[in-house]
Protein backbone atom coordinates (compact mmCIF):
# COMPACT_ATOMS: atom_id res chain seq x y z
CA UNK A 1 0.00 0.00 0.00
CA UNK A 2 2.85 2.69 0.77
CA UNK A 3 4.46 1.65 -2.54
CA UNK A 4 1.04 2.61 -4.30
CA UNK A 5 0.81 5.81 -2.44
CA UNK A 6 3.90 7.00 -2.74
CA UNK A 7 3.86 6.46 -6.68
CA UNK A 8 1.05 7.90 -6.97
CA UNK A 9 2.48 10.91 -4.61
CA UNK A 10 5.56 11.07 -7.30
CA UNK A 11 3.25 10.62 -10.36
CA UNK A 12 1.42 13.53 -9.00
CA UNK A 13 4.42 15.87 -8.51
CA UNK A 14 6.01 14.98 -11.77
CA UNK A 15 2.78 16.22 -13.90
CA UNK A 16 2.38 18.85 -11.47
CA UNK A 17 5.81 19.81 -11.92
CA UNK A 18 5.77 19.86 -16.27
CA UNK A 19 2.32 22.15 -16.17
CA UNK A 20 3.69 24.28 -14.70
CA UNK A 21 6.88 24.92 -16.61
CA UNK A 22 6.93 27.73 -18.82
CA UNK A 23 6.51 27.54 -22.79
CA UNK A 24 9.63 29.57 -23.79
CA UNK A 25 8.61 28.75 -27.65
CA UNK A 26 5.31 31.11 -27.74
CA UNK A 27 7.41 34.07 -24.88
CA UNK A 28 10.80 33.89 -27.50
CA UNK A 29 8.13 33.91 -31.06
CA UNK A 30 6.49 37.09 -29.48
CA UNK A 31 9.50 38.61 -28.23
CA UNK A 32 10.92 38.23 -31.70
CA UNK A 33 8.29 40.05 -33.70
CA UNK A 34 7.93 42.81 -30.53
CA UNK A 35 11.70 43.46 -31.04
CA UNK A 36 10.96 43.91 -35.10
CA UNK A 37 8.30 46.11 -34.18
CA UNK A 38 10.52 48.39 -31.87
CA UNK A 39 13.18 48.78 -34.45
CA UNK A 40 13.59 52.45 -35.93
CA UNK A 41 12.52 52.06 -39.64
CA UNK A 42 14.61 53.58 -42.29
CA UNK A 43 14.32 53.47 -45.80
CA UNK A 44 17.46 54.50 -47.69
CA UNK A 45 17.06 54.71 -51.84
CA UNK A 46 18.61 56.75 -54.54
CA UNK A 47 16.72 60.18 -55.32
CA UNK A 48 17.18 58.89 -59.14
CA UNK A 49 18.27 55.93 -61.15
CA UNK A 50 18.46 55.80 -64.93
CA UNK A 51 17.49 52.74 -66.77
CA UNK A 52 19.73 50.75 -69.16
CA UNK A 53 19.19 50.52 -72.83
CA UNK A 54 16.86 47.33 -72.33
CA UNK A 55 14.41 49.46 -69.68
CA UNK A 56 15.59 48.12 -66.70
CA UNK A 57 16.34 50.01 -63.87
CA UNK A 58 17.55 48.45 -60.58
CA UNK A 59 16.73 50.50 -57.67
CA UNK A 60 19.39 49.56 -54.14
CA UNK A 61 17.64 49.97 -51.44
CA UNK A 62 18.67 49.79 -47.55
CA UNK A 63 16.12 49.20 -44.78
CA UNK A 64 16.07 47.05 -41.56
CA UNK A 65 17.18 43.49 -41.82
CA UNK A 66 14.62 41.01 -43.34
CA UNK A 67 12.20 44.17 -43.89
CA UNK A 68 9.26 44.09 -46.37
CA UNK A 69 10.03 46.21 -49.36
CA UNK A 70 7.88 47.09 -52.32
CA UNK A 71 7.83 49.38 -55.46
CA UNK A 72 4.75 50.95 -56.70
CA UNK A 73 1.60 52.33 -55.06
CA UNK A 74 -2.17 50.26 -55.42
CA UNK A 75 -0.63 48.21 -58.22
CA UNK A 76 2.70 46.71 -56.77
CA UNK A 77 5.53 45.79 -59.21
CA UNK A 78 7.80 44.05 -57.34
CA UNK A 79 7.54 42.80 -53.15
CA UNK A 80 10.06 40.76 -51.35
CA UNK A 81 11.94 41.09 -48.05
CA UNK A 82 15.05 42.29 -47.69
CA UNK A 83 18.30 40.41 -46.79
CA UNK A 84 19.27 39.57 -42.48
CA UNK A 85 21.57 42.62 -43.22
CA UNK A 86 18.66 45.25 -44.71
CA UNK A 87 20.32 44.88 -48.37
CA UNK A 88 17.82 44.78 -51.39
CA UNK A 89 17.43 45.40 -54.89
CA UNK A 90 14.33 46.24 -56.85
CA UNK A 91 14.17 45.26 -60.56
CA UNK A 92 11.72 47.99 -62.57
CA UNK A 93 10.78 47.22 -66.36
CA UNK A 94 10.04 50.10 -68.29
CA UNK A 95 10.03 51.93 -71.45
CA UNK A 96 13.39 53.01 -71.74
CA UNK A 97 13.61 56.27 -73.83
CA UNK A 98 10.34 57.68 -71.14
CA UNK A 99 10.81 59.08 -67.58
CA UNK A 100 8.95 57.97 -64.91
CA UNK A 101 9.12 58.14 -61.23
CA UNK A 102 7.80 54.86 -58.66
CA UNK A 103 7.50 54.90 -54.74
CA UNK A 104 9.43 52.68 -52.56
CA UNK A 105 7.92 51.37 -49.69
CA UNK A 106 9.74 49.61 -46.36
CA UNK A 107 7.95 48.10 -44.08
CA UNK A 108 7.49 46.05 -40.84
CA UNK A 109 4.80 43.17 -40.35
CA UNK A 110 2.68 43.68 -37.29
CA UNK A 111 2.37 40.79 -35.03
CA UNK A 112 0.00 39.09 -36.94
CA UNK A 113 2.63 38.71 -39.62
CA UNK A 114 0.23 39.86 -42.66
CA UNK A 115 -0.46 43.52 -41.81
CA UNK A 116 2.19 46.25 -42.09
CA UNK A 117 2.35 47.72 -38.61
CA UNK A 118 4.76 51.04 -39.50
CA UNK A 119 5.73 51.41 -42.93
CA UNK A 120 8.17 54.54 -44.79
CA UNK A 121 7.77 55.78 -48.27
CA UNK A 122 9.63 57.60 -50.78
CA UNK A 123 10.35 58.51 -54.25
CA UNK A 124 12.49 57.65 -56.67
CA UNK A 125 12.95 59.21 -60.23
CA UNK A 126 13.52 57.11 -63.38
CA UNK A 127 15.40 58.64 -66.10
CA UNK A 128 15.91 57.24 -69.86
CA UNK A 129 18.72 55.37 -70.84
CA UNK A 130 21.39 57.26 -71.91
Amino acid sequence: MKKIIIGSLTLLAAVSLSACSSNNTKSNTFSKESDKAKQALFLKVPSSVVMDSRGVALIRVKTIPNGKVRIGESLTVDSQSADSEGNFTLKLASDPHQKSAVKVTAGILGTDGKEIAKQVTKDVNIKPSE
